[in-house]
This record gives C-alpha cells, structure tokens and sequence, in this order.
C-alpha cells in the first residue's frame, strides 16, 4: 500500500518529466499540424497491438484510478532485478536514460511530513533513473521505467528500430522507487498525457491471451510465455 501511495503521487507531480522528459528529450509537440488547403488529410494510421513486456508470470501491483495507485494509466509489475524487458511494438527509439541513481522517499521524508516530501526531495534531485522511450508505427509512445540497464546497441541517437518483443533491457529499481518493479505505460501522439493501452496481448504456450480491462488487474499475477504465438 505504501508503494501504491508513492506511485499516485509520481503520477501527478511527474507527469512532465515522464512525458516531455525535460532536458535531453523532446518538447512536447502539437497534437495536429495544419494540412496546406489543397492536401487532403490522410486516415490516422491502425492502433498498434501491444504485447507483455516480459516473458514469465508477475503480479501487477498498481494500475489507475480510485484505489488502484496511479493517478492517470499506468502498470507497475513486480519483478526482480535483472528480468528481461522487451518492446511491446515496433517503433523506433527516440529517448533514453542511463541515470542509475535511486531514491526511496521513504528515507527522505523530514520530521512530521509525509511521502510526499520525501518525493519532491527525489524530484528535486533531478533523479530519472534508467529508462527507454519508444515511438510506435502508429504515434504513440511506450515508456519503461526504473530498468537496471538497456541492452547494448539501444539508443535514441542514432534511433534503434525495434521489433515487438524484441529484448530492450533488465528490470531494475532506479529513479524514485521504493522496490524493484517495471512501470509501463502508454503516452498519445501529442506526448501530453498517459492512456490506456487497452489491451495487452500475451502468449500461453502456442495460444494468444489477450489482457483486458487493465485497470482491474491491479494484485492478479500476468503471464507471459513467450513472443512467437499468433492464434
């Protein structure tokens, strides 16, 4: 519960750095760009089918809304350091973070303040952690965060292009933290807000198993056997 609190306060009060990634990264950009009068508009490229970062079984332990931890669309998975995390679609990298430091809140929350000093003291240390953003072939992003490292020949400069399921990196526990865990989540085209992936699909043995209703999922454990089923 107390990871859960932590997690809604990030949500709220990071949501800039975890989008825009202030800095090295991109500003944000505009949701649309003017089309000349004499261009007919094209049709919005089909939503991307997303996959399990991983391969094995690992219980959700916060998604959104309520009491389910995060403040906007987001999944936290616990794992332990040094599990393989892997793209959930093809796209093409376009911002990471080597920053191995960590930050518990907990042991920085002053004498009669609550987590949420203990975070801000974090934030205020510019602490990002090691983390990977990719742009899929539809325009959105998937973010991962807190990783332990990024497989070697990753980068944004040069951008890496990525196949889904293809090794990215290792679970870890960097940036504002309080234990090892992947936070995943989905950013629009614009870059301003997190969204709900909707789906997730994963492999049981040669099956496909397609998780939805995300935001439920917070508690259960999720599976996933591998990245080659397609029925």
């Amino acid at each position: 519960m107390y990871m859960i609190r932590i997690h809604r306060y990030v949500a709220t009060t990071a949501a800039v750095a975890a989008l825009t990634v202030s800095g090295p990264g991109p500003a944000v950009r505009a949701a649309t760009e003017h089309l000349p009068s004499n261009q007919t508009s094209q049709a919005a490229p089909a939503p991307v089918v997303r996959v399990l970062p991983f391969r094995g079984a690992f219980r959700v332990t916060a998604t959104w809304g309520g009491s389910y931890g995060h403040a906007t669309p987001a999944i936290d998975f616990s794992m332990p350091i040094g599990t393989r995390i892997y793209a959930t679609a093809a796209g093409n990298v376009d911002y990471v973070s080597t920053d191995k430091r960590n930050c518990n809140p907990a042991a920085h929350i002053p004498p009669g303040g609550t987590s949420r000093d203990g975070i801000k003291w974090c934030i205020d240390q510019g602490i990002t952690g090691t983390r990977i953003r990719i742009r899929h072939d539809d325009g959105t992003f998937s973010m991962y965060v807190h990783l332990n490292r990024i497989k070697f020949g990753i980068s944004a400069s040069p951008s890496t292009r990525v196949a889904a399921g293809q090794l990215i990196g290792w679970s870890g526990n960097t940036g504002i933290s309080s234990g090892p865990h992947l936070h995943y989540s989905k950013i629009n085209s614009a870059q301003t807000a997190t969204v709900d992936p909707i789906m997730l699909r994963a492999c049981w043995g040669t099956k496909v198993h397609a998780y939805t209703n995300l935001k439920l999922l917070a508690g259960k454990i999720v599976r996933n056997d591998n990245h080659t089923c397609s029925t």
